[in-house]
């Protein structure tokens, strides 16, 4: 029996040569490797990660902000004078408010004598969420013969990874952004109170001077929550945004300059 344990052993030997590294490894639990079925799926993952299994690595980026202004401008050249091209440009919510394309070419002279205006007018943008933002243009705008210090505050949204518009239908029940308080191009005194009315349950955004805002709500009549703040403002021009997301995710804005003195 010990013969045969012996004979046994030295064949063991014989298939290992010195060039192996079986054969001069130390002793032990051998190096765990990622190949193996038993190996952490953390640890696989951190040593040979896939970027095609992460949500995060596929997802496209949302187009930067300067294509935003881009597209508004767009938008708004389009209005009164190609309206099949600014009918692309809306955002599917924002056709759907209308109905159809038809009853959105009923709106080009109202657009033309109205938002067209903005056209020219200098922008600036808000991002509202990951994949929306919000483009206003404020300034000296001509209407119907009168100029006056006004501005227009459109929310886009990224729809296969392009800006597109939400400017819905003035005849549309989705609701609105009503700054009450102050009016477009008035003066008001230092701390006077700025208000505007949202819709209630909306993630609402307030910005002034382009920096975001802490703001108290009162519920309204209709569905509708008052927004309110009272900023101790320097002497001068200012522009105030409220800007709110519904809870069906529903893009809603809008906008007013003014001045304290």
């Amino acid at each position: 029996m010990r013969r045969l344990a012996t004979l046994l052993l030295l064949v063991a030997l014989s298939g290992c040569s010195a060039d192996d590294p079986a054969a001069v490894r130390s002793p032990g639990p051998a190096a765990p490797s990622s190949a193996s079925p038993l190996a952490s799926p953390s640890r696989t993952s951190l040593a040979a990660p896939t970027p095609a299994a992460s949500p995060q690595t596929t997802r496209s980026p949302a187009p930067n902000s300067e294509k935003a202004v881009s597209t508004v401008r767009a938008l708004l050249e389009a209005l009164g004078a190609d309206m099949p091209r600014a009918w692309a440009l809306l955002s599917v919510r924002a056709q759907d408010s209308f109905g159809s394309q038809a009853t959105f070419q009923e709106y080009e002279s109202e657009y033309a004598e109205g938002l067209a205006a903005f056209g020219d007018l200098p922008a600036t943008t808000a991002r509202i969420g990951e994949d929306a933002v919000v483009v206003v243009l404020a300034g000296q705008v001509s209407r119907e013969g009168e100029t006056d210090e006004d501005a227009v505050a459109l929310p886009l949204r990224v729809e296969r990874g392009q800006w597109r518009v939400e400017l819905l239908s003035s005849a549309s029940s989705l609701g609105i952004v009503d700054v009450a308080a102050p009016q477009a191009g008035t003066t008001v005194p230092t701390g006077s109170r700025l208000r505007a009315l949202v819709p209630a349950a909306a993630r609402t955004v307030v910005l002034l001077d382009g920096a975001a805002q802490r703001f108290t709500t009162t519920p309204k009549d209709g569905d509708r929550t008052e927004v309110s703040l009272a900023p101790d403002l320097a002497p001068g021009d200012h522009l105030l945004l409220v800007a709110a997301t519904r809870a069906d995710g529903l893009l809603l804005a809008g906008a007013v300059p003014f001045t304290v003195r």
